[in-house]
């Protein structure tokens, strides 16, 4: 099992003992079979699926802890914590290609992926196409990247190619003027 799948295999264990306490038993039926989320088929889902169900159980755990029809619900305060939980796991995950994919291994793997291009440079600097994949590889880290990524992106950047160095920080700071390396 990865990590994505426990973790998310937990949380639902955690989501349905919750509403267990909150619903009569019909209805506990019912929310299990339309969420899917029913043991035998929790356990053989594919990544995907679960990451699905994941967002479902975000969108419920969010109505009960609103305002329904005008009233205010007193949702337990375990259901709170678990939206809370649950939303900070999901913003690490997206699902590209069919799998599920964690954002910080898939910033971890374009900082190396450029590493390695630059530790590989010759003396004539960087060739064309290898200026595009260092372009792909620092839109990967600026939107997946957690802060120290990206200030290990701009390092391993630094004195190697100053438009890649420019391109890089205008996707992270979109709004300030051009980065400049003199200060």
């Amino acid at each position: 099992m990865n990590n994505f799948r426990d973790t998310i295999l937990v949380a639902v264990i955690k989501y349905k003992s919750i509403i267990r306490r909150e619903l009569p038993s019909t209805s506990y039926s019912k929310k299990i079979s339309k969420l899917d989320i029913r043991s035998k088929t929790v356990i053989v889902a594919e990544d995907t699926k679960l990451y699905r169900s994941g967002q479902m159980i975000i969108s419920d755990l969010r109505i009960r802890s609103s305002n329904v029809n005008g009233k205010k619900s007193n949702p337990h305060h375990g259901t709170k914590l678990l939206l809370q939980y649950l939303e900070k796991i999901m913003a690490n995950y997206y699902i590209e290609d069919g799998q599920v994919i964690s954002r910080i291994h898939r910033a971890s793997h374009a900082l190396m992926e450029t590493v390695q291009l630059i530790a590989q440079m010759g003396d004539n600097g960087l060739t064309q196409g290898e200026i595009i994949q260092i372009k792909c590889h620092a839109d990967v880290v600026a939107y997946h990247g957690n802060n120290d990524q990206k200030k290990l992106f701009l390092k391993a950047l630094n004195g190697c190619h100053q438009h890649l160095t420019q391109y890089f920080c205008a996707k992270l700071y979109p709004s300030q003027p051009p980065y400049s390396l003199a200060k």
